[in-house]
């Protein structure tokens, strides 16, 4: 399935995942789709560190979840070269679907 244009999801609301204009009764989303970010933890678990980080949007906003998994790969890739494999945690902790 092709990528949705971005006019799509630049309004501030819910995306239109759930009401279809032409059969409303039967646009329900039943389940939920699979995610696309495979791996939400990664680095090292067992180790205690002592800096924690937090990166939080200003504004509110829909981030498409390839997005996400491209930031997540792009962040994780520079981790590694920069600390090594067990000098961090990195953890995404939000789920890429409003459902």
């Amino acid at each position: 399935m092709a990528l949705r244009p971005g006019r799509t999801i630049k309004r501030k609301k819910r995306p239109w995942t759930r009401i279809s204009k032409r059969k409303p009764k039967k646009s329900y989303v039943v389940g939920e789709p699979h995610p696309r970010i495979h791996v939400f933890n990664m680095g090292n678990k067992k180790r205690e560190f002592n800096t924690e980080v937090y990166m939080v949007s200003k504004d509110h906003a829909n981030i498409r979840d390839n997005a996400l998994e491209s930031a997540r790969t792009v962040t994780n890739k520079h981790l590694e070269t920069k600390l090594g494999k067990e000098g961090y945690f990195f953890k995404i902790l939000i789920y890429p679907h409003n459902v």
